[in-house]
């Protein structure tokens, strides 16, 4: 990657108040590299929140400290590469995943990068992988390095712990959230989307470009 510039979508102020967030996801645009398709544009990094991951439809089969981490923190979802008119690349055929592949770096996926929702870890990057990756013309220790690399620069809750809006039971305005977002990241705008629990929304996903 050479640069990575944010291009930020306006969203219509919303009242609805909900809970801390379930993911967020950073479309980061990245100058396509010689060792990349031409036509390639930009990253959507996706961020989740382990603990509304886990409090939503499937129980989450790993605990903070089976995934070396605790779950106060952002963790990988995944690294999505995006044509010029905001399409997804389409998974093509090639060669699958190995865990040889990966052995450079399992310890910093596994923390960064668990299937929280699966015993099994390398499933989930197997499958990225082939979704998401396998197209780009990018070894796979650099994909997902990438996307490490890209994680480790939104720590400590991309800010939003320094903006007010910290993960408590109690509820916060979809536009605190969404302001204390758009402060973290430079007063550029984003998108949150919310799902439903126990009667009430919580932040589900959440976008800046």
């Amino acid at each position: 990657m050479e640069e990575l510039i944010f291009i930020l979508k306006k969203k219509k102020k919303q009242k609805t108040k909900v809970g801390f967030l379930r993911s967020l996801i950073f479309i980061i645009q990245v100058l396509a590299s010689s060792n990349v398709a031409e036509e390639f544009s930009y990253y959507k990094l996706a961020l989740q929140w382990p603990n509304s991951v886990c409090n939503v439809g499937v129980p989450c089969s790993k605990k903070p400290d089976e995934i070396k981490t605790d779950y106060q923190r952002f963790l990988i979802h995944g690294l999505w590469p995006f044509w010029p008119n905001n399409s997804a690349l389409a998974p093509c055929l090639g060669n699958e995943l190995t865990s040889s592949q990966v052995k450079g770096i399992k310890d910093s996926l596994k923390k960064y990068w668990p299937n929280l929702l699966r015993p099994d870890d390398f499933s989930f990057w197997k499958y990225e992988w082939a979704t998401h990756g396998r197209c780009l013309g990018l070894e796979p220790s650099v994909y997902f390095n990438d996307a490490i690399e890209l994680r480790t620069r939104y720590n400590d809750y991309i800010g939003l712990n320094d903006k007010g809006c910290r993960p408590i039971p109690n509820p916060y305005k979809r536009i605190t959230i969404y302001n204390a977002l758009y402060e973290a990241l430079g007063k550029k705008h984003g998108q949150l989307k919310c799902n439903m629990r126990n009667g009430g929304y919580q932040s589900k996903l959440g976008w800046s470009c």
